[in-house]
């Protein structure tokens, strides 16, 4: 094992401070089309996040920053999960 990881294994736990995160979320021009509430689900996400967060003991409470749409074109290799994820949405929402 490296001097880091060992490190890493010695350092105290935290489970008490208070952590928020806030993500920025993007969308691309395919997904809003495939998705009828797409801040509705950005705030699932969120929900199942800190859903987890909290079953876990983890302190950290993560938000939205904003959602905003992007150009991006998906690539090739990532089809895959595009799919996944709009399967994913179409059926949460």
């Amino acid at each position: 094992m490296s001097a880091a990881l060992e490190a890493m294994d010695r350092q105290a736990v935290d489970e008490t401070t208070a952590t928020n995160i806030t993500a920025q979320f993007y969308t691309t021009a395919a997904f809003v089309t495939a998705t009828s509430d797409v801040p509705g689900y950005v705030n699932l996400l969120i929900a199942d996040a800190n859903m987890g967060f909290e079953n876990s003991k983890i302190p950290i409470t993560l938000s939205s920053h904003c959602i905003q749409n992007t150009t991006h074109t998906p690539t090739s290799g990532s089809s895959a999960l595009t799919a996944a994820l709009t399967w994913w949405a179409v059926g949460k929402l």
